[in-house]
């Protein structure tokens, strides 16, 4: 929901290997409107996938067939489409995806276009049971949602600066140069909201 025009809510997406968390947050209140979880995505299991969904103070359990996580999210559209009505109706401006690793392609947070998404294609590799999953996404995204914009946020930013000492590996320099090997740390967008916070 807009405020004068002054607000933007945003379509958070994390994607796990068989998950998709996901909530509309309005900036810059930063005031969580909707959240909710496709779980059993992508894999053979005895049950339906199951979305655990929250809006306007309502939660719903919605079991599905969801083969992947485009699929997950087409249903979760759907259900925040039918949410509320008319004014109390809540729409999202921007989809902003969760990445792992993008190597050292990128540092900040960056919208998402062609160019980007070629570089990404690249990764998939880094991150062999997230990134391809996520990639799949923004692919999915760009190509049914043209007029939403896309930003994408690195797991890998947080620790950008670890000092030589620490991102070294004990290999001759040699090889860390012509492979451009050094270690990088995960989970960064929860250690940066944790010392924020902290």
């Amino acid at each position: 929901m807009r405020s004068k025009g002054k607000n933007v809510n945003i379509l958070v997406l994390n994607c796990g290997s068989s998950s998709l968390k996901y909530r509309i947050i309005s900036m810059p209140e930063e005031e969580c409107l909707i959240e909710g979880e496709a779980e059993r995505l992508g894999i053979k299991t005895q049950e339906d996938s199951l979305i655990t969904h929250t809006a306007l103070g309502k939660k719903r359990l919605v079991k599905a067939r969801l083969g992947d996580h485009s699929a997950a999210l087409k249903k979760i559209l759907e259900l925040i489409k039918s949410d509320g009505s008319g004014n109390k109706r809540i729409t999202f401006d921007i989809f902003a995806h969760r990445y792992v690793h993008p190597g050292d392609s990128f540092v900040n947070p960056v919208e998402v276009d062609k160019v980007v998404l070629r570089k990404l294609g690249q990764t998939m590799s880094l991150a062999a049971i997230h990134n391809p999953v996520v990639y799949g996404l923004m692919q999915f995204c760009s190509s049914q949602y043209r007029k939403v914009r896309q930003f994408a946020v690195f797991d890998t930013a947080f620790h950008k600066d670890i000092p030589p000492e620490f991102s070294t590996y004990a290999i001759p320099s040699a090889l860390s140069r012509k492979y451009g090997l050094r270690k990088v740390g995960f989970h960064g967008i929860s250690h940066k909201y944790v010392s924020q916070e902290a």
